[in-house]
């Protein structure tokens, strides 16, 4: 063989190579739960003493969220922690502006519990009304 075969030979292995060990890399990788959309909240549990908001605004990109209660604070928030149970839910923690909320439903799903502390304390059962992008959501709208 010529040696310009043998470089041409050893670029290819090495294409392949990399090729490979890209998508073993990236096989391992998650996105982030799409929580973004407007939501109805419900309080939950003894006395139902979660704060008055009735709704819940998100904006999402990525791992980062703008979360605005009505009435109530607006906070940036990001995601700090994504584990599937299992039961086959999700439970997705977010921390930011001097709060931590917990959303636990089902994945890509339209209801979630959501559990607050600091300033989002409470417990609520959230509805997602409305997708930030894209029609109203509907039980099947995950679907698609």
């Amino acid at each position: 063989m010529s040696r310009g075969t043998i470089v041409y030979l050893g670029m290819c292995v090495l294409l392949v190579a990399g090729l490979w060990a890209i998508l073993r890399a990236g096989s391992r990788l998650r996105a982030p739960e799409d929580l973004a959309g407007r939501w109805e909240l419900r309080a939950v549990g003894p006395g139902k003493n979660a704060a008055r908001h009735d709704e819940l605004v998100i904006g999402q990109s990525g791992l980062f969220l703008d979360v605005a209660f009505s009435p109530g604070p607006r906070l940036g928030m990001k995601i700090v922690d994504q584990q599937p149970a299992p039961d086959g839910t999700i439970a997705v923690k977010l921390a930011g502006g001097g709060a931590e909320l917990t959303a636990t439903g089902g994945p890509g799903g339209d209801e979630f519990q959501l559990q607050g502390t600091g300033a989002a304390a409470g417990l609520w059962e959230a509805r997602r009304t409305a997708r930030r992008y894209g029609s109203p959501a509907t039980p099947d709208s995950h679907a698609r």
